[in-house]
């Protein structure tokens, strides 16, 4: 749509003649603000309560039927999500939305995330999350990341301890987008967001979009195949800080949220997309709020008219943590669901090795009716969807009733 030119203006034209023509400064030099900042000192060293032994299976169930994890489509099934047929994955279909560029084979992925429990705790670490989440939405679908647009949610900035929370923030965008290379293109800011003098929680929502140059090679979340190989990418650590386990059962939220290594998360964005581009990937899930549990269980749900079982062993991807609840609903970051067919098991793994990203195959995708977390427990894959697709419609007649 242009060019990059010297002397320091913007033109804008059409149909070649000039309607608009500026000085880029009127544009890119921003007014600085110094205003008192103050950390809050709600932060303090508290921790989260003691993971529980067992109960694995009531604690997932709770989790996945929760509004938070919970289905969305009370909401999308509302709209024609098909209006102009330029829609590639449909919702549910993959971690980004894929949208055609008509008269093209390329395709637009698009996808916005924000933690704000991370953000309340630790709100540099919080965005910089937000960042590498949307990067890794992206990466799933098969596309390669941008560029970034941003809505900053905040309280009142007269207040010390919340423009800490904002500057804290935006240090952390600055730093993520950097590492990606995506620059932050356009965004809002929202701010005086209270009620009673008590501010919501920091809130600096990601937008992403990327680009996919073949959109046949669109991945899905989906398990696709019985006998499918199934692979962690990444570590996985006992990061249960500002975690949906910890709010759902303890109704906490404190703690040092799951820390973000920009190098591993760069790592499994350029394995995703490699593969991509290889055709020896059949689907992809990034593993977020909920963990390694809820990632597994979105894998079969999101086929909702043949949803495929799994049999999985966790215990070589999570090396190092033992408890079952741990290993199933901590939220370490950089890692991601993948699956193969068998006979690219070697090639699939090699990409991932080369860029440093630990990948273990975990098991296979199964045809039975039936989700195996082995050593922990099973359960039955209708009853769990069923779950699933009911928990946000019901929460809302609760929150109503």
């Amino acid at each position: 749509i242009g060019r990059v030119t010297e002397g320091g203006r913007l033109v804008v034209a059409e149909s070649g003649e000039p309607v608009a023509d500026l000085p880029v400064s009127l544009i890119a030099d921003a007014p600085k603000y110094s205003r008192p900042v103050k950390k809050p000192a709600s932060l303090s060293s508290s921790t989260p309560s003691p993971l529980p032994e067992g109960g694995e299976r009531e604690n997932f169930i709770k989790i996945l039927s929760s509004p938070f994890c919970a289905s969305k489509r009370w909401i999308y099934g509302q709209y024609d999500h098909m209006v102009g047929t330029g829609t590639v994955s449909p919702p549910g279909g993959s971690d980004a939305s894929v949208i055609r560029i008509r008269g093209t084979t390329r395709g637009l992925a698009l996808t916005s995330n924000c933690n704000s429990r991370y953000c309340l705790l630790n709100p540099r670490e919080g965005a910089k999350a937000a960042v590498a989440e949307s990067a890794r939405n992206i990466a799933c679908g098969g596309a390669k990341p941008l560029g970034v647009t941003d809505c900053l949610n905040f309280g009142n900035p007269e207040n010390p301890e919340v423009m800490w929370q904002f500057s804290e923030a935006v240090e952390g965008i600055s730093e993520a987008t950097e590492y990606f290379s995506t620059p932050v293109v356009s965004g809002n800011v929202s701010l005086y967001n209270e009620t009673a003098g008590v501010s919501i929680n920091p809130t600096p929502v990601i937008g992403m979009v990327g680009i996919i140059d073949d959109i046949s090679k669109t991945i899905p979340k989906r398990f696709r195949n019985e006998g499918d190989s199934i692979f962690i990418a990444g570590h996985t650590l006992e990061e249960m800080g500002g975690s949906l386990f910890s709010m759902l059962l303890f109704g906490e939220t404190c703690g040092e949220p799951p820390l973000v290594n920009l190098e591993s998360e760069l790592g499994l964005v350029l394995s995703l997309v490699e593969c991509a581009g290889k055709g020896i990937i059949k689907s992809a899930h990034d593993v977020s709020e909920g963990g390694l549990g809820v990632a597994l269980a979105e894998c079969c749900f999101s086929g909702l008219d043949s949803p495929a079982g799994f049999s999985v062993r966790l215990d070589e991807a999570c090396s190092g943590v033992s408890n079952g609840n741990a290993i199933l609903f901590s939220e370490t970051q950089a890692r991601a669901v993948v699956t193969s067919s068998p006979e690219n098991e070697n090639r699939i793994t090699e990409v991932f090795l080369s860029h440093n990203v630990p990948f273990k195959k975990v098991g296979v995708v199964t045809g039975e009716g039936v989700m195996e977390f082995k050593g922990i427990f099973s359960t039955g894959l209708r009853e769990a969807m069923s779950l699933w697709l009911e928990g946000f419609e019901k929460s809302l007649i609760r929150r109503t009733a």
